[in-house]
């Protein structure tokens, strides 16, 4: 990511990408389908999730439907904001603060995972 951005392949530049390739399926339906087959979902809702919700059943059934609404709507308001980011981001962002930014991100990875492998040893 590092390399590929100090080359200049990553760009801001939708043309030649897919991104704009004709959908047949609702926006709703396509969000349904993919977070049901990401096996991280999966795994978050049979383990963490289970979890916060067999906590939250020591509240009753008052207590699992208040855990359960108010995880949807962080999740719906954490995607509303980075739709909207997305959406509005070439207002405020241009192909060199995008380099920037792809830069870090790629730093922060490569050191999260020098942080990982370091640990292993421990």
């Amino acid at each position: 990511m590092i390399i590929d951005a100090v080359k200049g392949r990553l760009t801001l530049d939708p043309n030649g990408s897919e991104a704009g390739k004709k959908v047949t399926m609702h926006p709703a339906a396509t969000g349904v389908l993919l977070s049901l087959t990401n096996p991280y979902w999966v795994i978050w809702w049979a383990t963490v999730g289970l979890t916060y919700l067999t906590l939250a059943l020591k509240n009753g059934p008052i207590g699992a439907a208040s855990f359960f609404t108010g995880h949807i709507t962080a999740d719906l308001l954490w995607y509303s904001l980075i739709s909207a980011m997305a959406a509005g981001g070439r207002r405020f962002m241009n192909q060199h603060i995008y380099k920037i930014v792809i830069i870090i991100c790629g730093l922060f990875l490569a050191g999260l995972g020098c942080y990982f492998v370091s640990n292993i040893f421990y």
